[in-house]
This record gives C-alpha cells, sequence and structure tokens, in this order.
C-alpha cells in the first residue's frame, strides 16, 4: 500500500517537472523574440522549430498530452466512419441554398421598395 503511494507521488512530482518544463520554454521562447532580435533571422526559426518540437515532446509525455493524443486518435478513427455525401447531393444542396436566397432576397428587396413608397407617400402629405 506505501509503495503505491510512493509511486503516484513520483508520477506526481515528474509530471509538475514536466509543466514547469513546458513553461519554461514558453518563457524563453518569449525573452528569444523580445530581446534578442540582433540574431539572424534563420537562428530565430531554428530556435523556434526546436522549442516547438520540445513542446509537443514534453506535452506528449504529461497526462493531459496523453489524453489529448488519445481523443486525436479517435477522432480520426470516428471520421472513417462518417457516411459523407455524394458530389451529386452535394452541388444539388448548394443549388436549393442558391435558389431560396435569391428567391428571399427578391422578397425582401419588393418589401422595401413597397414600404419606401409609403413612407414617401405618407411625409409628403400636406394638411
Amino acid at each position: 500500500m506505501n509503495a503505491k503511494l510512493g509511486v503516484k507521488k513520483k508520477k506526481r512530482i515528474l509530471e509538475y517537472i514536466r509543466w514547469f518544463s513546458i513553461f519554461a520554454l514558453i518563457f524563453l521562447l518569449i525573452i528569444d523574440n523580445y530581446f534578442f532580435n540582433v540574431h539572424f533571422w534563420y537562428v530565430h526559426i531554428l530556435f523556434l522549430l526546436f522549442t516547438i518540437f520540445m513542446l509537443g515532446l514534453l506535452f506528449s509525455y504529461t497526462d493531459k498530452g496523453k489524453r489529448a493524443i488519445s481523443f486525436f486518435y479517435e477522432s480520426k478513427l470516428e471520421m472513417y466512419k462518417v457516411v459523407w455525401p455524394t458530389l451529386k447531393k452535394t452541388f444539388y444542396t448548394t443549388l436549393i441554398v442558391l435558389v431560396v436566397t435569391l428567391l428571399l432576397s427578391l422578397i425582401l428587396w419588393c418589401l422595401d421598395t413597397i414600404l419606401i413608397y409609403f413612407v414617401s407617400f405618407f411625409t409628403k402629405l400636406r394638411f
């Protein structure tokens, strides 16, 4: 029982160290981008790529990172299960949306014209 608590405590400490390392790398990236802009541009890009790689690597070893990777993997598997519409169905649906939009815009234009006519008629009346 005591050995399990020791293992859990060790895992929790390692998790804290990983998260601290992630935030430290982000802080170093901000400092490099803000203060050390006298370097050549390729030094910045190499440091940025290295830091992003290290951040991804560290994040993949955390518990939340493992859950995120598992979620993305399951989402990819779920994408294969979706029945996607055919090109013909997509074309007809798009055509229906365009026709309905055109009809509604014509109806609104007619209503707007009629309302403008009535408003101008009533505002020109003099008593």
